[in-house]
């Protein structure tokens, strides 16, 4: 029998009883994109709620580790009320819940909330969150609109694994854009760190390219096409002036 893939993701959005923060996580073994998945969850009004129940499952998990975390959210739910009624319950079941120790991510699903309210990024930020920009890709036009209104108030931008493999694979002229668009981004917004995500213990030969051009930070990701390539928890990255990250 053929996986129905877009009824098995219906099944799962319509069930008003499976409020399981594993939704996502049942899509992905089966082949299903995050970004398929939240396209049709926003059919249905519960990207949010899916959210909010991840986040604070990340929150416990993050509460048992010292280590810093970075934690993913669409785009609109930054803007929702929700998320800070979230914010004050969590507060209130977890003393020792610090927003220091977080970074919240704004995913590209959903591209520019209708709901965007620049003083709810700047009350994150006051309350202790860092903010990321997440998977920034230079070659789409429409992430160059989604970087100009996010930038002043996130401290990162991270490009994924998709660019990494331009940058290890492409052409001269890839190279040369890529080099261009990152050093515009340098220039107009020199406050923000910069983020390489798909790095491999392969790609040494590229830190001092990846340095000189602005990247602060490099990261081994379990998203890579290739299955015999470094994932996440193998790669030893050699001593470098750029910072190495866990896999968000």
């Amino acid at each position: 029998m053929r996986f129905d893939e877009e009824a098995f993701v219906h099944l799962l959005l319509l069930d008003d009883h499976h409020k399981l923060p594993e939704l996502e996580m049942l899509a992905r073994p089966l082949g299903i994109a995050t970004g398929h998945f939240f396209d049709e969850a926003r059919k249905y009004n519960r990207v949010i709620e899916i959210d909010l129940m991840t986040f604070e499952r990340a929150v416990v998990a993050n509460l048992h580790s010292a280590k810093r975390a970075s934690i993913n959210l669409n785009a609109e739910t930054f803007f929702s009320d929700r998320l800070w009624a979230k914010l004050d319950e969590i507060s209130l079941k977890y003393p020792a819940f610090n927003p220091n120790n977080i970074c919240l991510e704004i995913t590209e699903q959903g591209g520019i909330p209708e709901n965007f309210d620049p003083q709810a990024l700047l009350a994150l930020k006051a309350r202790g969150f860092s903010l990321a920009l997440d998977d920034f890709d230079h070659r789409d036009p429409k992430e160059w609109d989604r970087l100009t209104l996010f930038a002043s108030h996130v401290d990162i931008v991270k490009f994924p694994y998709q660019v990494m493999e331009t940058v290890r694979e492409g052409s001269l002229t890839d190279s040369v854009t890529f080099a261009e668009d990152v050093k515009r981004i340098k220039i107009i917004y020199p406050h923000l760190k910069l983020v390489m995500e798909g790095v491999r213990s392969s790609d040494s030969d590229l830190y001092t390219t990846l340095e000189k051009i602005g990247f602060h930070i490099v990261q081994p990701t379990s998203y890579v096409t290739d299955p015999k390539a470094d994932r996440g928890q193998k790669v030893a990255f050699p001593v470098s002036s750029l910072e190495l990250a866990q896999p968000a």
